[in-house]
């Protein structure tokens, strides 16, 4: 039996990988919102549209690529037999927040792409 010299720390921000890129992308999402709407007409303009997609995609694509990573690090420990019952576990959470995470971006970036904001209209 082989020693993994793997940190249980980074086993640990590895799992967590995923919905931290969501937490970010979330955050600078909704904060590029609330400085476009000081400017009334920079919300549903074309920089901020192409803004939001390509932080969208950047953030898939980061997510993704995480994802597969784990699946191929899990399958790799898989058929070598050097993997623990824990990190097995981790490994298996991972890929399951990744695809989560891939929901919640969606998610979370519909609204501020179809819905309208920064209504200061009063009634």
């Amino acid at each position: 039996h082989m020693r993994d010299n793997t940190n249980p720390v980074s086993e640990l921000l590895l799992c967590l990988g995923g919905p931290i890129i969501w937490a970010v992308h979330f955050f600078v999402m909704y904060g590029a919102s609330t400085l476009a709407c000081l400017n009334s007409s920079a919300r549903h303009s074309t920089p901020f549209f192409v803004f939001a997609f390509s932080l969208t995609l950047v953030a898939i694509f980061a997510v993704l690529g995480l994802t597969a990573w784990q699946v191929a690090r899990a399958s790799h420990r898989e058929t070598s037999g050097d993997q623990t019952d824990g990190r097995r576990f981790l490994r298996t959470i991972s890929i399951l927040l990744g695809s989560a995470t891939l929901l919640a971006i969606a998610w979370a970036t519909l609204p501020l792409l179809m819905l309208p904001s920064c209504s200061s209209q009063a009634v």
